[in-house]
């Protein structure tokens, strides 16, 4: 998806959002409007996309009790869930 529908739905429902989810989609959204900006350049949109990406699956780790590996599994699992298209 490209960041205009996303940003256009982030701001439909980040008021029904958990306070600590909004600004970490916000940094997401961020991310990949950057990333669109530079077509052109593959390392500075490489690494725009690696920012939004961290910010989407960033967590507090410490008060889950859980490793960071064990959390970054989780999150692709759920990211593959929801790739009915096969995008990725």
């Amino acid at each position: 998806m490209d960041y205009s529908p996303l940003k256009q739905r982030h701001r439909g429902e980040r008021n029904n959002h958990p306070h600590h989810l909004s600004p970490r989609l916000h940094r997401a959204l961020s991310g990949l409007h950057l990333a669109e900006s530079c077509e052109n350049d593959l390392d500075d949109q490489f690494t725009f996309l690696w920012l939004a990406f961290n910010a989407a699956y960033e967590q507090d780790l410490a008060c889950l009790n859980v490793t960071e590996a064990a959390t970054f599994s989780q999150f692709v699992t759920k990211i593959c869930d929801v790739d009915h298209n096969q995008d990725l």
